[in-house]
């Protein structure tokens, strides 16, 4: 089975990507997605703010690499849970990025080689 991963940005709700994931579905891909660091039910550890302007703030642009660090490293964990379903042909990973999501499927390309395909849309 192939498998893809949505990476939502910060402002792109994971269940907005809803019809992409269903389209994928519907040809066979399995679907992974994870809150991103300061998002969804991890802005807990944002006090409960907006993180996008940690990234126009030169006092809080480190929090903001710091997230992005933080997600690269929970998604290859993801990886690593991925490669132990039967299920899932490595051979066969791509991941889907909107906005900081993009930035952060970018990276995970670039580092892990079990990503064979990846799809960033990051716009300004």
């Amino acid at each position: 089975m192939n498998a893809s991963g949505i990476s939502s940005g910060l402002y792109f709700c994971t269940l907005k990507a809803n019809g992409l994931s269903e389209g994928l579905l519907s040809r066979g891909y399995a679907i992974l997605t994870i809150d991103a660091w300061y998002h969804g039910e991890r802005i807990i550890r944002n006090d409960f703010t907006n993180p996008g302007p940690l990234l126009w703030n030169p006092e809080t642009h480190n929090r903001f690499r710091r997230m992005l660090t933080n997600y690269t490293v929970d998604w290859r964990r993801a990886l690593d849970y991925l490669s132990t379903r039967a299920e899932i042909d490595m051979d066969r990973i791509g991941v889907i990025g909107y906005s900081v999501g993009g930035i952060m499927s970018f990276q995970l390309t670039a580092l892990d080689p079990r990503i064979k395909d990846g799809k960033h849309y990051i716009h300004s």
